[in-house]
């Protein structure tokens, strides 16, 4: 035999035997003995109940359409969250910037959630602004017989002036529906006034009136975010014909007491130079006289009241000295509006 070729057979199997298992003790797996980032690997994700975590940022891309899923697995957006959002309070404006904008946080002082907007702390200025709830702008002045168009929910308000006067709204430009008229002669101890809601899109204006203001609707305190603040009409009340003396009660189902209330006489039948469908807004009366009519409205009803002399207003054509209407002629409409 050949003793001495067997040995070297012998002595290559078991260095083979030796540098396997260096190999396979060098390659283990050794736990980090001091915590990141001391040249020690970072420790990996993992499944498990255990809590974990990263002090840099994450990147997921969830089944490669790069949305992210908290309690689902098929998130249909960037971020889809089966579940309740929990926001943080922070200071005001702290971390409401530039960069930051569309944020959002819950302000556990005002109690509502506010998101960071563009003009949250004043003109061009970055702030935050709350999401919920209704309010009225600042007012905006405006001149008469010129024809705006509604950005927003609003309400016009309109003083000054002698003769007739109407306030136009609608989807038309420029509007044709009269929904407020007035008149006022020299000597009434007052002036034409005006007020009437105006849907956002829509479009309106005012005859001659020497003072025109418009009233924003806005959400939060600032820019409109659509509906959460608008102009709800509630059920009219109608006294078809006047009826003297006389009382119309309708439930106006607004749940609370109307914002404003829009009120006319409208014409049946043509006399003292008006015409059928023609109005006269605003309840009027005189004392001097007991003739004219009012309205009353509480959380649950509007009422209209006429007095037992009948209605008085000035001829239609022809201005002057005050005329006394056929009650027969004439219906008395009042339509509440509630601000929600």
């Amino acid at each position: 035999m050949n003793f001495r070729r067997i040995l070297s057979q012998i002595a290559l199997v078991a260095g083979a035997l030796l540098f396997s298992v260096g190999v396979q003790t060098f390659a283990a797996f050794t736990a980090p003995t001091t915590a990141p980032p001391g040249a020690d690997a970072y420790a990996p994700l993992h499944t498990g109940s255990g809590a974990q975590s990263k002090a840099g940022g994450l990147l997921l891309n969830t089944g490669g359409f790069g949305n992210v899923g908290i309690g689902t697995l098929t998130p249909a957006v960037k971020l889809d969250v089966a579940g309740a959002i929990k926001f943080g309070n922070a200071v005001p404006n702290a971390d409401c910037t530039a960069s930051t904008l569309g944020s959002a946080r819950y302000n556990a002082t005002a109690k509502e959630v506010e998101f960071c907007s563009p003009d949250g702390g004043g003109a061009g200025v970055p702030g935050w602004k709350s999401i919920g709830g209704a309010s009225f702008g600042p007012w905006e002045p405006k001149v008469s017989g010129t024809i705006y168009q509604a950005a927003t929910d609003g309400v016009v308000v309109s003083t000054g002036g002698y003769g007739n006067d109407c306030g136009y709204t609608d989807a038309n430009n420029p509007p044709t529906t009269a929904v407020a008229c007035d008149y006022a002669a020299v000597g009434w101890g007052g002036s034409i006034q005006l007020t009437f809601p105006v849907k956002k899109g829509d479009y309106w204006k005012v005859g001659s009136m020497t003072s025109v203001k418009w009233l924003p609707l806005v959400s939060g305190g600032g820019s409109s975010i659509g509906a959460p603040g608008t102009l709800t009409a509630g059920t009219s009340v109608v006294m078809s014909p006047v009826s003297v003396p006389g009382i119309a009660t309708q439930a106006h189902g607004l749940g609370g007491i109307p914002t404003l209330v829009n009120s006319y006489l409208e014409c049946l039948s043509a006399e003292q130079g008006y015409n059928v469908g023609d109005r006269i807004p605003e309840s009027r009366f005189n004392t001097s006289s007991s003739a004219g009519w009012h309205v009353r409205y509480d959380a649950t009803n509007v009422y209209i009241l006429s007095s037992v002399s009948g209605l008085v207003a000035v001829n239609g054509t022809s201005p002057g000295a005050g005329v006394v209407l056929t009650p027969s002629k004439w219906k008395i409409v009042v339509v509440p509006y509630k601000l929600n």
